[in-house]
């Protein structure tokens, strides 16, 4: 039931941190924004990323799923499930 919430919340705490939009909402609240490159030096792209989804039941596979729009190259460690769940989903 909850797992396309969370999933939802778990892609935008990873665009978060990959863009740094909480500290730079701060900065430029407070006035104190940087432009340009100045303000991407640490940002990072999600897209084409390399992603590790460790568990794969339902909210693994949900995030798994919102996170092919960005074409990310996504490895999957799940001890519990049988090989061909993970085949199956990608």
């Amino acid at each position: 039931v909850f797992a396309e919430p969370v999933a939802e919340l778990g892609l935008a705490m990873a665009l978060n941190l990959a863009r740094n939009i909480v500290d730079a909402d701060l900065a430029f609240r407070q006035g104190k924004e940087l432009w340009g490159g100045d303000g991407n030096q640490t940002a990072r792209l999600l897209s084409g990323a390399d992603v590790g989804i460790i568990g794969f039941g339902d909210l693994g596979r949900a995030l798994n799923r919102l996170l092919t729009g960005f074409r990310t190259r996504t490895k999957v460690y799940d001890p519990w499930l049988p090989p061909s769940i993970l085949i199956d989903n990608g």
